[in-house]
């Protein structure tokens, strides 16, 4: 399909999905609920949201060029947009990652198994990073002061989980290559 139809096609969907979306929204109450809105705070909230999206494609930007997979930041900060927004359209909440996987392949004649691994790898130490900042902040929460050792303890432990998921995904990966998996 030539890429001016497949543009097209692109579009075409998006205006139905938000045609369908508008459809089963009412519109009064939602810009009544823009009016009343904090405008600095959901222009605090837009620039936060921008600016954790390019960490994440830095982080997995620097996962990819430790395999030589040599991508310009500016193609991945789009493939990472790309990729959520494919995960937002299609169920699963992975196919944006499918996205990114296949489109990596195509352009860097890398293998699955590896891109899968490196995927995996970007989506745990996202998970990681949310799990330290969430326990740092329970620290400050007074009613679980009793809990104080037990948060910080866990806080502490959890520095391990990048090492032990690297042992475990390389292990795993090594199970897949030699097709034990």
């Amino acid at each position: 399909m030539p890429s001016v139809l497949k543009l097209a096609f692109k579009i075409l969907i998006s205006i139905l999905i938000i045609y369908i979306i508008s459809k089963n929204v009412n519109i009064s109450n939602m810009l009544e609920f823009v009016v009343k809105s904090n405008g600095l705070l959901i222009g605090s909230a837009t620039v936060l949201f921008i600016a954790s999206k390019i960490v994440s494609a830095v982080r997995y930007q620097l996962f990819l060029q430790g395999e030589a997979v040599n991508v310009r930041f500016s193609e991945n900060l789009k493939l990472y947009y790309l990729g959520m927004y494919y995960n937002l359209l299609l169920p699963g909440g992975i196919s944006g990652d499918g996205y990114k996987i296949k489109v990596l392949m195509q352009n860097f004649n890398k293998d699955l198994k590896l891109l899968v691994k490196l995927t995996l790898m970007d989506r745990f130490s996202g998970v990681w990073a949310l799990m330290q900042i969430s326990l740092g902040l329970l620290l400050l929460l007074k009613p679980l002061a009793s809990y104080f050792w037990l948060i910080g303890l866990l806080l502490i432990a959890s520095f391990g989980i990048p090492w032990a998921l690297n042992r475990i995904l390389n292990g795993w990966t090594q199970d897949l290559m030699e097709g034990s998996i």
